[in-house]
């Protein structure tokens, strides 16, 4: 598997949580949050909002700053591009049929 798949596979996992999405279109809107404000805007407990973030942390979605004893984190614009780019290359490469097949799709 090449590194361009590792990496949208990746990428797919940390987005296969709605919450996560939805953090994710949250801080599209706001810029960043603190991490209380991603509790109180996804109803969840802290434990399991750091498992959230963590995970999008390490699919490199997200950055993160620790500012005393909050955590602040914001998207990762250039991240985001990188996936879609690598995503796109990957759908029209020969081993996937190319862009002649998406020609045929409805």
């Amino acid at each position: 598997m090449s590194t361009a798949v590792r990496d949208i596979v990746r990428v797919a996992r940390a987005l296969s949580e709605p919450a996560r999405v939805r953090l994710l279109r949250e801080l599209a809107a706001r810029g960043s949050m603190m991490c209380v404000e991603v509790q109180q805007f996804l109803r969840l407990a802290q434990p399991t909002v750091s498992h959230h973030v963590k995970t999008l942390v390490e699919a490199g979605l997200v950055e993160t700053e620790k500012q005393g004893r909050h955590v602040r984190i914001w998207l990762s614009l250039q991240a985001l591009e990188q996936f879609c780019q690598r995503l796109q290359q990957v759908v029209q490469s020969p081993s996937c049929g190319g862009s002649n097949a998406m020609k045929g799709a409805p």
